[in-house]
Formats: structure tokens, C-alpha cells, sequence
């Protein structure tokens, strides 16, 4: 498991992450957005994830349609969970909430498979995240679009074997 990292992985890291991930060993990854505004942020292992094709959005994921978000949040997601055997008990929605969300896009390496197992909604915008609790519209993205907030990549074409989600905040039991 990789928890959301806020300070960035060195060269070795990285070196040990990846050989463990191209011998089939399988990892949970989550993405904190932290760490886009605290320090220098995690280049790095982004990088990394980018050769695995997952890339990130700087921004992080809003819902305008109030089906997708909790009341009175548009930052507390309710997304739509695909149904499969790693989401059985929890594909109807609202079942999950994905609080903090940085968007992401997935399938950037074709030589691997993807399962975008949770979503944003297609009216889904960004905003940046600025230090304290300000926030803005993120700039340079599409004005809405569906967003990738958790993905199950087969590395080696057809073994999943990597899972990433899109807040580590999914994996705490309060959400406020």
C-alpha cells in the first residue's frame, strides 16, 4: 500500500516500487491532494504512475449535478461504481463517498489493460486547491468532464495487479 504521499519518492524508490510491480506483485495506491500544495509536491512518483498510464489532473474533482455530490458539498463525491467482484457490496450509489478527489485519467499505455472501477459524473469540473481553504477553478481544463476517481490496471496485459485511488481520504472512517 501506497497512502497517499505527500513528500515525493527518490530514484531508488521508484526503482523498487516498479520492480515489484513488473514481477506481479500487486499494490494499492492512493493519491492524496495534499501534496499538490504542500512543499514541492511528488513529481516522481507521478511520473511513475504516468508509465503505468495513469495521469493526473491538477485540480481536484467537484460535481455541479447534486446526484453525484452529498448535501451541501460538491467536494464529497458520490460516485458511480462499476460492478464487478472488487466492488461487490458496494455498486449502487450513494454507497461510497470520495471526499478530496484529484481527478485522474487512465489507459495511457497501451500495452496494459484498464478497469475504471469508480467515476465522477460527466458534468464533473476541477478546481485548484491553494493553501488554507481557498480554492479556484482550475485552469487549462475542459469545463466538465468525467473524471477517473479509482482504476484496476492489469500491468502485464491481463493480471490486475494495481489498484489507484483518487483520495487517500477513502480510506478513513470520519468524513466531514
Amino acid at each position: 500500500v501506497i497512502n497517499g504521499p505527500v513528500t515525493d519518492f527518490g530514484t531508488d524508490e521508484i526503482d523498487k516500487v516498479k520492480t515489484y510491480i513488473n514481477n506481479g506483485g500487486k499494490i494499492l495506491i492512493t493519491l492524496n491532494i495534499d501534496a499538490q500544495v504542500s512543499g514541492d509536491g511528488v513529481p516522481n512518483f507521478l511520473a511513475m504512475l504516468k508509465e503505468y498510464g495513469i495521469s493526473t489532473a491538477k485540480g481536484m474533482v467537484t460535481e455541479s449535478d447534486s446526484n453525484y455530490a452529498a448535501p451541501n458539498s460538491s467536494l464529497l463525491l458520490y460516485p458511480d461504481v462499476k460492478s464487478m467482484s472488487l466492488t461487490t457490496g458496494i455498486s449502487d450509489r450513494p454507497s461510497i463517498i470520495v471526499p478530496q478527489a484529484q481527478g485522474m485519467i487512465s489507459g495511457g499505455n497501451d500495452s496494459m489493460m484498464y478497469s475504471d472501477i469508480i467515476t465522477s459524473s460527466a458534468t464533473s469540473n476541477l478546481i485548484e486547491p491553494v493553501s488554507g481553504s481557498e480554492v479556484s477553478m482550475a485552469s487549462g481544463m475542459p469545463s466538465a468532464q468525467s473524471y477517473v476517481l479509482g482504476t484496476e490496471v492489469a500491468t502485464d496485459g491481463e493480471n490486475n495487479n494495481m489498484v489507484v485511488l483518487a483520495s487517500t481520504y477513502m480510506m478513513i472512517n470520519d468524513v466531514e
